[in-house]
């Protein structure tokens, strides 16, 4: 998430280089600024996007230039800044409206040579296809999304206070009514403020006072610090801002108020080393020297590196004394500042190396279930949460440590928890009894949703004030999606094993497979609405029950292995605002299952040998045996049909493939068997019962007629979906059962857009498309 303003224009101005597979990628971002008033910030913001290029006068040093040159460098006739090689150009046109680009004929010639950059690349505004004002960027909710007062005297604070404002940490802006003080407050004089600026880049700093401004900081720098600037120098502030003494407490406690504001204060303290002031004693304060903090950083590095050889116990006991030393640091600045990246991976690192030494025990399998689902499963957690953060320069590493810890453990603990399961037996999907919807209650499949990743889940629903029960259910065996997700489903009365196919598959009693058509046709007979990915998904009515099918973890373990982790927690905020918009649609419930889970383990989990002949399909984690063969590893009994048995290796490992298996299921482990089931709840407690019910075109004028309770309802036409920018005139009440639309603009006669039902409260409830001046679409 973005930290200041600054930042968050960066990554805004940076997502619009996103296109669709089936896109040709835009050329450049165009950047329109009729009022010039984001121009303040250009000089900071080029720091962040060395790829920003501006109108103007032609100065390259600044990358600035007129539209001819800068058309030169998006055509690849002028070679880029160095900085700026292989990067999307951004180029911002302060003084321009789009309208003047859109104009054509009208447009000046000066621009002329940007107008087909429209066309090839991508304007970034609003979604109302308005420019991006600096009151709108701050108070949108597809921005900042700050409370911000809309008077004029405010508007005009923060244009003054931009330069400022754009460094301070947003969450000093929120929770609070933005208004003309809070950005005048900025503008007020504030010497300290003002040398942690002059430190961080005296030449500069010095370029903007003038004589008289400096001289007044000056003479107060030397009554109130006993500090000369002209004297003393930038080296001696840096050594007395360290020191803190003499009232330079003050000036470091507001350095570490907000340190990205002073971006060149760390490689000044860099320049002075703690040893030259006699401060390596030991019980000396070192956390404000940013070399101690990097000679840490290569002593946890280092550590690391020397657990290849170590016994298990004794490198979980390192990483905990690593652990230990340097948690610490995580509360010092340079951790804010992204400095102590070893730091911050030693949090999940210790925390693996905590659990990884606790092995797992019990005689049956319902013995496990309790020890892992209090804590265990944070090894699984801390495993793929550390090789996700991790830099490219230290991946290696920290896969390998990760590895190291993580690797005995996930072989211990599936080895004991096979023989629980060839002792006691896990219950057959009859046994458990099959799962279903409630009326008003969506069965929300999530492919792969391992235990640990469900725990994530549900602390994600929980800050959207979504909450419910974690409850697990065993998968069936083997643990693979063609076993297991018929195993999941309200239908398993109807489904039958035989003999075992190589795929693992039962069938309907019908004879039909199982397949993922005839699963949704099976439950559609039923009385489920299948529901889409990306559809609104309203249900039908208090007592409808809905399924949807929706997940990418399996799918990207198998395609990605290693490089798993890093697409985890982008998942799990994908599933939780999936799951947020059916409660926001109107459903009561959604019901979270899945068909396995998944043992992961980076640089490959062990391996098995299992010679071909003897199978009629080897996977990496179970096999179907041919015919009468005997195995050399142990057989479990199939889900579906007892009698048949499938073989499976020992603890953690995985048959010989031709692979090397970092992410893989189909065998017998918890992670692997122990699914979970999550309920939450939390959304619109009630379906809505208002439905456009026919609608009719009379030019560009849309006839609605709505059906159901409609009280302090609006209608509106919105283009290309139902969250798109409206092409009504304007939204008109809900009257007598329906409401009059017209489209001004004759240019969209023909084209396909969305009528929508508006609650009071700005929500959708009822949608449908329809087409322009003709036939409903």
């Amino acid at each position: 998430m973005p930290r200041t303003l600054l930042e968050a224009l960066a990554q805004k101005l940076q997502a619009c280089h996103v296109h669709g597979d089936a896109e040709e990628p835009p050329v450049a971002t165009l950047w329109t600024d009729p009022r010039g008033e984001w121009k303040p910030l250009i000089p900071l913001l080029r720091q962040k996007l060395p790829e920003l290029l501006c109108l103007g006068d032609y100065d390259p040093e600044q990358q600035q230039g007129p539209a001819l040159w800068l058309r030169c460098l998006v055509d690849g006739s002028l070679p880029p800044a160095e900085a700026a090689a292989g990067k999307l150009p951004v180029i911002y046109l302060p003084g321009i409206s789009r309208q003047e680009l859109r104009a054509g004929e009208g447009c000046p010639w000066t621009l002329e040579p940007l107008i087909e950059l429209m066309f090839r690349g991508s304007l970034w505004l609003q979604r109302n296809g308005r420019d991006w004002t600096l009151p709108a960027f701050l108070g949108s909710s597809d921005a900042l999304g700050l409370d911000l007062s809309g008077d004029q005297a405010t508007k005009a604070a923060l244009s003054r206070a931009l330069a400022e404002v754009a460094s301070v940490q947003l969450e000093q802006l929120r929770g609070k009514r933005l208004e003309a003080e809070d950005f005048n407050a900025y503008l007020v004089p504030d010497s300290i403020r003002d040398l942690l600026q002059w430190m961080a880049d005296p030449p500069a700093f010095q370029q903007r006072c003038s004589q008289e401004q400096w001289a007044v900081l000056s003479s107060t720098w030397k009554k109130e610090l006993k500090f000369d600037p002209t004297k003393d120098g930038e080296i001696s502030a840096a050594e007395r801002l360290a020191k803190g003494q003499g009232g330079w407490d003050k000036v470091w406690q507001r350095f570490a108020e907000n340190p990205t504001a002073f971006p060149g204060i760390p490689e000044l303290l860099r320049r002075v080393e703690p040893e030259q002031m006699g401060l390596a004693v030991g019980g000396q304060d070192l956390s404000r020297w940013p070399s101690h903090n990097a000679a840490c950083e290569d002593q946890v590095l280092a550590g690391l590196q020397a657990l290849t050889g170590k016994s298990h116990a004794m490198a979980c006991r390192c990483v905990r004394d690593l652990e230990n030393q340097h948690r610490e640091r995580r509360s010092w600045i340079w951790a804010q500042l992204g400095l102590s990246p070893m730091a911050k991976l030693l949090e999940p690192l210790g925390l693996l190396a905590q659990r990884a030494d606790q092995p797992l025990v019990g005689t049956t399998p319902e013995e496990f279930i309790a020890p892992y689902t209090t804590d265990g499963w944070e090894a699984d957690l801390s495993a793929w949460q550390a090789v996700a953060m991790a830099s490219t320069a230290e991946e290696d590493v920290v896969r390998r440590a990760v590895a190291d810890l993580l690797r005995p453990w996930l072989d211990d603990t599936a080895s004991r928890f096979q023989k629980a399961v060839a002792s006691s037996g896990l219950p057959a999907p009859a046994d458990q009894g099959a799962i279903s919807a409630a009326p008003g209650e969506v069965l929300f499949f999530a492919d792969g949703l391992r235990y640990d990743v469900a725990r994530q889940l549900q602390k994600s629903l929980e800050v959207m004030g979504i909450t419910g029960s974690l409850t697990t259910r065993w998968a069936g065996l083997p643990t693979v999606t063609a076993t297991a997700k018929p195993a999941i489903t309200p239908l398993i009365s109807d489904i039958q094993g035989q003999a075992l196919p190589e795929d693992f598959a039962p069938t309907f009693r019908s004879g039909k497979p199982t397949s993922a058509a005839e699963l949704r046709k099976a439950l559609t007979a039923q009385g489920y609405t299948v529901l889409g990915d990306d559809d609104l998904n309203i249900p039908s009515g208090p007592e409808a029950r809905g399924w949807l099918e929706i997940g990418d973890l399996d799918h990207r373990g198998h395609q990605l292995q290693n490089d798993l982790p890093r697409q985890i927690q982008p998942e799990i905020e994908r599933l939780a605002f999936r799951i947020q918009k059916l409660l926001e649609a109107g459903w009561r419930s959604v019901k979270v299952v899945t068909d396995h889970g998944w043992l992961f383990c980076p640089d490959g989990l062990p391996t098995a040998e299992l010679p071909k002949h003897l199978t009629s399909s080897k996977w990496a984690r179970c096999a179907a045996i041919k015919g009468d063969s005997q195995v050399p590893v142990p057989t479990a009994a199939w889900s579906w049909n007892p009698s048949e048995q499938f073989a499976t290796p020992s603890g953690a490992a995985c048959f010989n493939t031709g692979g090397n298996y970092s992410y893989a299921h189909g065998g017998i482990s918890l992670q692997e068997c122990l699914t979970p089931v999550l309920v939450v709840s939390g959304g619109v407690s009630n379906a809505p019962t208002a439905a456009i019910s026919e609608i009719s075109w009379k030019g560009l004028r849309c006839n609605l007629e709505v059906s159901g309770g409609s009280a302090g309802m609006t209608a509106d036409l919105r283009r290309e979906a139902a969250g798109g920018p409206s092409v009504a005139t304007t939204a008109k009440p809900i009257d007598d059962g329906g409401a009059r639309l017209l489209v001004e603009d004759d240019e969209l006669e023909g084209a396909v857009v969305v009528a929508v039902l508006l609650s009071p409260d700005g929500r959708v409830i009822a949608q449908r498309r329809t087409v322009v001046g003709g036939d409903n679409a």
